[in-house]
């Protein structure tokens, strides 16, 4: 299946639903661009999460397009959230040690109670 995506901005977070196989950081240019462009504009929204249900497949080039996204939210003082993930993307993710990089929850529930501002 062919990679799409959606982008849907949300009061306090960014939602990026990735779908298909993501393969290479050319079919991706867009979306990094569109997602760096809200970062610039919408200055309070800082983080995203990232929901993985329909991504059939990632290779390494893939993930290095999840480790852009991370990037340019933790440049803007944002963080990533990894939310349900297919079993051969998770495995992945593990075997690569990327789970240690990013937040990986189960439920969209949890990715946005991750990134509630902590009471001091």
């Amino acid at each position: 299946m062919p990679f799409h995506y959606n982008i849907s901005l949300k009061s306090d977070f960014i939602l990026l639903e990735l779908k298909g196989e993501l393969l290479d950081a050319f079919t991706a240019k867009e979306m990094i661009e569109k997602i760096d462009e809200i970062i610039t504009i919408q200055k309070e929204v800082k983080s995203i999460i990232i929901d993985l249900h329909q991504l059939t497949y990632i290779n390494s080039t893939g993930l290095g397009v999840l480790i852009k996204v991370l990037t340019k939210a933790r440049n803007n003082g944002g963080e990533v959230v990894i939310t349900r993930v297919e079993k051969k993307v998770k495995d992945l993710l593990v075997i690569t040690k990327l789970n240690s990089v990013f937040k990986v929850v189960d439920t969209l529930k949890e990715a946005k109670e991750y990134l509630k501002p902590k009471e001091a």
